[in-house]
């Protein structure tokens, strides 16, 4: 989980809380002091982890063409 408004991954005290709330439920980030729903935690999460590894695929790609060229 992602904090929806700094954008700092959950310490592991917010994760274990906020695992089990519904998404409706209000989790506050350690970080910044911003509440939000879980939903949009988990959202964020979600959405990093997809940029990172699409990141990660296009970075292995050009790293691999440079070798065999």
């Amino acid at each position: 989980m992602v904090c929806p408004q700094c954008q700092q991954p959950a310490s592991s005290h917010v994760y274990k809380r906020g695992r089990f709330k519904l998404g409706d439920e209000s989790l506050v980030c350690e970080q910044c002091g911003e509440a939000s729903v879980v939903t949009f935690w988990r959202f964020e999460g979600l959405a990093s982890h997809d940029d990172r590894t699409s990141f990660m695929d296009r970075r292995g790609w050009q790293t691999h063409r440079a070798d065999v060229a």
